[in-house]
């Protein structure tokens, strides 16, 4: 048996000094024949554990709706003082923030389904922000399975506090002010951090405003407690960290509510962190996200074929509880599903609205918002911002991967990106490639090319995110094409890619024709 110990440079705090470790490991003979033991991280597999072990009841039949459970009529106790103005303007926004903030649904969760650019992350910031209004003694929890999703709601909510000329008022009248009469420091939202996450990503990818509002000062990390976590009034943190939270702690924690944003993206497990952290009977629970986009990621072929692929929100949605009648109503007691979209072209919205969402999507993008193109030589019809590529490139591997790569489509995506650096800012443009080794290969390119400020990576990534112009390498072409023809995955790359004005380039070249067909 081979133990392979990692060898590190280690920083001295006092004279900042780099040393080596004293007796490095010997290196491997290669002469001779090992045993490699390779030992994944548990850690979150047990905490997920837990959770099944906790879940009482009352916790399954809150997670088992039936069609029998009384309905949840509207209740209208109090005037919103809406803090978006824009959300007077959509009915489906509007009703769901009454909805949340009048008690939501007290039987089971209750659930927002937002596709692409129709404004959840907006609708549950309104909805958390009016609670926070509402009820001085509410605790908020807004938990996600991914730190970008949970960074993308607590910067959003970050701002407000910072900006807001109301919610400063009402915080500084909460907070108090210290013996020199200057208002104290607030605490109304904390975005809490692992350890494991800031020593792989460190400090400095970490956005200044929410550094000011998360567990460390500085470069000095430090672990909550839970008398500190109860202070204030709004939690941000991903799921793993919730129940690493909640060890060694007895009964539940003191949250009203819980906000699982992604939730689509979250195997039924991963949510039953959070859930089983409180009392359902005392705790509204809401679910946002859309089960048409990017599912959980679940490498074990038997784990998927058995249901751990499926989350939540999609087993939830199934239920006759949940049931949309053939004519589009429901019961908004349960659900709302958010329908304009304010981000696409027309164009764009056209083709994903058909193919997944049975045109039920309404166009309300400001066509004067989209970047104009009308000096684009390469894209011919300018009313229709999608261009094919075709590429005879040849798939690729590294020794030290099992991820592919395309030499030739990775010179494409430099060259439209040159072409179109003098129209658009570089950091509004977007590249997505399924496999990873492709995107190593266009980040060291870009690098080398100093083309900064552009971001590249899988569709995982872009989960949420949106850019002006997207360019999509799928590498493979003539040959098997493996996962990529998977529905659930492609149909979660497409809604990523069609989230603005964009390109659709290098799409399996040999299945080109179907596609345009479906285009236009």
């Amino acid at each position: 048996t081979a133990y392979v110990n990692k060898y590190e440079k280690i920083k001295e705090k006092n004279n900042e000094k780099k040393k080596q470790s004293p007796k490095p490991p010997p290196p491997f003979d290669l002469k001779k024949k090992y045993n490699v033991i390779i030992r994944p991280n548990r850690y979150n597999f047990r905490v997920q554990y837990r959770a099944l072990e906790l879940l009482d009841k009352v916790g399954t039949k809150y997670i088992f709706p039936t069609k029998s459970l009384p309905k949840v009529e509207a209740v209208n106790n109090f005037n919103l003082e809406i803090i978006n103005e824009h959300i007077c303007e959509n009915p489906e926004q509007l009703q769901a923030v009454r909805r949340i903030v009048n008690g939501a649904n007290p039987y089971a969760p209750y659930i927002i389904v937002g596709p692409p650019g129709t404004g959840k992350t907006t609708t549950i910031v309104e909805a958390i922000l009016q609670i926070y209004i509402h009820e001085p003694n509410s605790r908020i929890l807004i938990t996600t399975s991914s730190n970008s999703a949970c960074d993308t709601v607590a910067l959003k909510l970050c701002e407000y506090f910072e900006n807001n000329q109301k919610l400063i008022e009402i915080s500084e009248k909460r907070n108090g002010y210290d013996l020199n009469s200057k208002p104290q420091i607030p605490q109304n939202i904390l975005r809490v951090y692992s350890i494991s996450w800031i020593k792989r990503f460190g400090f400095k990818n970490i956005n200044p405003l929410l550094k000011r509002n998360a567990n460390f000062c500085d470069a000095d990390f430090e672990s909550p407690s839970v008398e500190v976590l109860k202070k204030y009034s709004i939690i941000a943190v991903t799921l793993c960290t919730v129940g690493r939270l909640r060890t060694g702690i007895n009964g539940n924690w003191p949250f009203t509510h819980i906000f699982i944003d992604e939730a689509g993206a979250t195997t039924e497990v991963e949510s039953l962190v959070a859930i089983t952290s409180v009392n359902t009977n005392k705790c509204r629970v809401i679910l946002s996200g859309d089960t048409k986009q990017l599912g959980p990621v679940v490498m074990s072929k038997v784990a998927s074929k058995c249901g751990l692929k499926h989350s939540l929100m999609e087993r939830l949605q199934a239920c006759d509880y949940y049931k949309v009648e053939k004519d589009g109503t429901y019961d908004d007691g349960a659900q709302t599903r958010l329908r304009r979209n304010y981000r696409s072209h027309p164009n764009i919205l056209q083709l994903f609205n058909h193919l997944y969402y049975n045109d039920e999507l309404i166009a309300e993008v400001e066509m004067g918002s989209l970047i104009n193109f009308n000096n684009l030589a390469f894209l011919k019809n300018k009313k229709f911002p999608i261009i094919f590529e075709s590429v005879y490139g040849t798939l690729s591997q590294d020794i030290t991967s099992c991820s592919s790569y395309n030499k030739q489509e990775a010179y494409k995506v430099i060259s439209i990106i040159t072409k179109l650096k003098d129209h658009v800012d570089l950091n509004k443009i977007g590249v997505i490639s399924p496999y990873r080794l492709q995107c190593a290969r266009l980040k060291d390119m870009l690098r080398r090319r100093n083309l900064q400020g552009i971001e590249v990576g899988t569709a995982e990534i872009f989960q949420g995110r949106e850019k002006h112009v997207i360019i999509a390498s799928f590498v493979k072409s003539f040959c098997h094409l493996g996962f990529v023809t998977d529905p659930q995955p492609l149909k979660g790359i497409f809604c990523q890619l069609l989230y603005v004005y964009f390109f659709l380039s290098f799409f399996l070249h040999k299945h080109k024709h179907i596609l345009i067909e479906l285009f236009y």
